[in-house]
């Protein structure tokens, strides 16, 4: 007895259903995806336009950090594609995408190149937002992914999912909400875009500092408090009438930890970059919340209060470390761009342009990536500080330099920051820096 499978015919309802369901799909990427990014992703900046990016820094900050009042920052578009290729090639977190303003007529025209995750395609996501002037608001008037054009009711519904995420956040987090209620309104006319702030000091020290809790992870917080612990207990070593001592008192012995921690299994770059970040925080004299939130119920470690020198100067060693810090944590791009952007500053509306502080600063962002480019690099920088016998080893000296030039004597002398002569001193600085016996020494074992 046999027994004949029955197969029951699908109806054209099911097969309409299923295609739809293969097809659908397949014809968004289709739509959506492109052969080429429309923004081309940039290999670099060059030192030109970081110059750049730092005067504009300069120019649109207010005459005094402690004053209250309203700012307006204005940009042109140019200057906004030259911060998003900064951000770019300095920030991880924006390397995959390459990005283009154009303003023209109170319309903003915001495109996004990204590529898409197939193996062996070359593939990408092309993304333009069209933002328009409505009186003091800015408005999503037109998105379109690639070929497709999003419906206006797509556009809308996206635009409040958007609203609702960032009331969220400014829910959960007070500082977004402070800054939320700063920025007064934007304005785009013309080719420019006008952001005007309520300008408050602490608003940035503040965002700064929840920033920087963001990136830190529980096993960076546990070095943290490791080496501020370690910082307490070697200036509890010194007498009691000591009020200055050298970075050279804190810097050797924090490094032999780094080194003992990371032959136990530690992370070398990450020992490096917590020691950095919390000795920066102890030569500035700010307190260890700045950088660890919700300290443990037991914790009692308060550092005394000491002035750590660097060749004499207690602001040399600040500048040092400080770049040292922000180096190791958010790239030597950053690093270079915020330590020269001050020195503009200083030049403009306080004491005067420093080679020396420039020095100091060149000379940290060396330090600080060097201690975190690779596992390799980050023992060796531990082994050559932990060995070293004086400050001269990683800080060149700076007695000759001329410093406290004011913006109009620094222009008399070199005109602008492009000029040859100024080019020159700091080609000087860097290869003085790079003959340190610490940094010379560290290269030369990785090359061999």
């Amino acid at each position: 007895m046999s027994i004949e499978k029955i197969h029951k015919p699908v109806s054209p309802t099911l097969k309409f259903l299923l295609l739809s369901a293969i097809a659908v799909p397949v014809l968004l990427l289709i739509l959506i995806l492109q052969t080429r990014p429309e923004v081309p992703f940039r290999e670099g900046i060059s030192s030109e336009e970081t110059r750049l990016i730092e005067q504009l820094i300069v120019d649109n900050s207010p005459s005094r950090f402690s004053s209250t009042g309203e700012q307006v920052v204005t940009l042109s578009a140019e200057e906004l594609n030259l911060l998003a290729a900064f951000g770019r090639h300095n920030l991880p977190q924006l390397e995959r995408f390459a990005s283009k303003f154009d303003l023209r007529n109170s319309m903003a025209l915001i495109t996004l190149s990204t590529p898409w995750p197939f193996k062996n395609m070359p593939l990408f996501l092309n993304i333009q937002f069209e933002v328009e002037q409505t009186a003091d608001q800015l408005r999503l008037a037109n998105l379109h992914a690639g070929n497709l054009r999003l419906p206006r009711f797509a556009v809308d519904a996206l635009s409040r999912r958007l609203q609702e995420e960032s009331d969220s956040l400014a829910e959960n987090y007070q500082e977004l909400a402070d800054l939320q209620r700063s920025i007064r309104h934007v304005n785009l006319h013309g080719d420019l875009v006008d952001v005007h702030l309520q300008w408050e000091p602490e608003l940035l020290a503040n965002l700064r500092s929840q920033a920087q809790k963001f990136l830190i992870s529980a096993e960076d917080r546990e070095r943290i408090l490791y080496y501020y612990g370690e910082i307490a207990r070697i200036g509890s070593q010194l007498s009691p009438e000591t009020r200055n001592t050298t970075l050279q008192t804190f810097l050797p012995v924090l490094f032999d930890s780094a080194r003992t921690r990371s032959a136990n299994g530690g992370d070398a770059a990450a020992e490096n970059r917590t020691l950095l970040q919390a000795l920066s925080l102890f030569v500035n004299h700010l307190r260890i919340e700045q950088l660890v939130s919700d300290l443990p119920d037991s914790w009692n470690v308060r550092p005394r209060r000491l002035y750590v020198t660097l060749q004499g100067r207690s602001d040399l060693s600040q500048h040092f470390l400080s770049s040292a810090a922000i180096a190791a944590s958010a790239g030597a791009g950053v690093a270079g761009v915020l330590s020269n952007s001050k020195e503009v500053y200083d030049a403009r509306y306080r004491t005067g342009f420093s080679f020396s502080d420039m020095t100091a600063n060149a000379a940290g962002m060396a330090l600080g990536a060097a201690a975190t480019q690779s596992t390799e690099s980050a023992r060796l920088i531990q082994n050559r500080l932990a060995d070293s016998d004086e400050e001269h080893d990683y800080m060149p000296a700076t007695g000759s330099n001329n410093d406290g030039l004011s913006e109009q004597d620094f222009s008399e002398q070199y005109t602008d920051r492009n000029n040859r002569r100024y080019q020159g001193r700091l080609t000087e600085i860097e290869q003085q820096i790079a003959e340190l016996p610490v940094y010379q020494q560290a290269k030369r074992d990785i090359n061999q």
